[in-house]
C-alpha cells in the first residue's frame, strides 16, 4: 500500500527541494491541508546529541504541491528555542522567497493523513521506521517503502543496495490524553512495527489529533536508540 509513494529527498545543504471511534470516518469529511496552514507547529526533540544538538523542532504546513507529485509541501527548521524558529517565520513573512532548512511532502485527505518525519542531517535514520500516518477508516493498515543505501551511516547501520520496509500499524486507543499547554486533548495512539529483512526491525508510535494532526512522535531506531518529537506550542503566523 502507497509504494513508491516516497520520492527519495536529495541530500544538500537545505535538502531543499473532533472525536473517533474504532472504523469511523471523521464526521466533519473536511481534513485537508488547509485546516493546517498559516500556524508554526513547535516540537521539543527529545534525542541524545549524536542525533541532534537541537532542542526544538518547527514544522510548517504550505497549501502547494511538493516536489513529490500528489503531495502538498512542509517544511521542518530545527533550532535551539522556540524564539529562534519564531524568527525563522518572521524573516519569510517580509522575505520575496522563503527558506527552510527542510522541504518534503505530506498528504492530508479524509480518508487519511501520511507525512514525511524530519530526514535531514542525522535524522536520516528515521527513513527506516514507520512514517506519521492514520487512516480513519481502519483499526489497522500496512505501508510499504523502497530505500537506498544513501540513507546509510556508520553511525547506525550501513548496507548495499536497496531495502524495502514492511510497516503495521495499528489503532490502540482513541481516547489518549496529551497535554498541550496548560490543556489536555484526545489523540489517536497508533502503534507500528517495521521489519527490514536482512536489515533489522523498528518501532514507533504517534499521537494524532484532528486540530493539530501528529502531536507525538516515537521512534525507536535501527540502532536502539529513541527519538521524540512532541507538541508543545501552536501560533498564528499573524501573530508573529
Amino acid at each position: 500500500m502507497f509504494k513508491n509513494l516516497h520520492e527519495t529527498t536529495r541530500l544538500s545543504l537545505f535538502l531543499f527541494l473532533g472525536t473517533f471511534c474504532f472504523s469511523q470516518v471523521k464526521s466533519d469529511n473536511s481534513n485537508d491541508v488547509k485546516n493546517f496552514v498559516n500556524k508554526s507547529y513547535y516540537y521539543n526533540i527529545i534525542a541524545d546529541s549524536i542525533i541532534s544538538k537541537d532542542k526544538i523542532l518547527m514544522l510548517k504546513y504550505y497549501d502547494f504541491e511538493s516536489f513529490n507529485p500528489g503531495q502538498s509541501t512542509i517544511a521542518y527548521d530545527y533550532c535551539t528555542s522556540v524564539e529562534k524558529c519564531k524568527q525563522i517565520i518572521r524573516k519569510n513573512k517580509s522575505a520575496t522567497n522563503f527558506t527552510h532548512y527542510e522541504m518534503t511532502g505530506v498528504i492530508i485527505k479524509n480518508d487519511k493523513f501520511w507525512m514525511h518525519p524530519p530526514r535531514s542531517q542525522n535524522f536520516r535514520i528515521l527513513e527506516m521506521n514507520a512514517f506519521p500516518y492514520i487512516e480513519f477508516t481502519k483499526n489497522a493498515w500496512n505501508y510499504e517503502l523502497d530505500f537506498g543505501n544513501h540513507w546509510g551511516d556508520k553511525k547506525w547501520i550501513e548496507w548495499e543496495g536497496q531495502r524495502t520496509s514492511k510497516s503495521s500499524y495499528k489503532v490502540i486507543d482513541t481516547k489518549k490524553l496529551y497535554k498541550l499547554g496548560s490543556n489536555y486533548i484526545e489523540c489517536i495512539e497508533i502503534q507500528t512495527d517495521t521489519i527490514i529483512p536482512n536489515l533489522g526491525n523498528t518501532e514507533s508510535i504517534f499521537y494524532y489529533n484532528s486540530d493539530y494532526g501528529f502531536v507525538r512522535m516515537i521512534f525507536n531506531t535501527i540502532d536502539n536508540r529513541k527519538i521524540e518529537f512532541n507538541l508543545i506550542e501552536t501560533v498564528l503566523d499573524t501573530d508573529l
